[in-house]
């Protein structure tokens, strides 16, 4: 079994990327800095997006993953929505009551993604 494929064991699974998705979802959404990237979009699309996005850091396998292009990518956020998105993930994380070590882990996949897909 890989490393992120352990993370996503670790961290809870499935239940836990449902809920962190949910949670990470309505934080992103609701924020009035971020709310003109979303004013045109289908809103469940976002979603499924976002929940992709979440799968992805938690090391749900890939080929498990449908939208591969992960929602700040398609929406060309910026590097402060980045961090913005990311302040968000790991606040999500906290009121799971996630280690802080796995979310170091989630971290480190995340920005590993920015890094690769801001570089195309």
């Amino acid at each position: 079994m890989s490393e992120t494929n352990d993370l996503f064991e670790r961290i809870g699974g499935t239940d836990i990327v449902n809920a962190a998705a949910k949670i990470f979802y309505r934080k992103v959404i609701t924020d009035d800095s971020m709310e003109h990237l979303f004013a045109d979009s289908n809103i469940e699309t976002q979603r499924k997006k976002q929940k992709a996005f979440v799968a992805h850091v938690f090391g749900v396998p890939e080929k498990k993953i449908k939208n591969k292009k992960y929602a700040y990518k398609l929406l060309k956020l910026t590097e402060d929505h980045f961090n913005l998105v990311t302040g968000y993930l790991i606040d999500t994380l906290r009121e799971l009551n996630v280690p802080k070590d796995l979310i170091d882990e989630v971290l480190m996949i995340a920005n590993d993604t920015h890094e690769e897909l801001s570089a195309e």
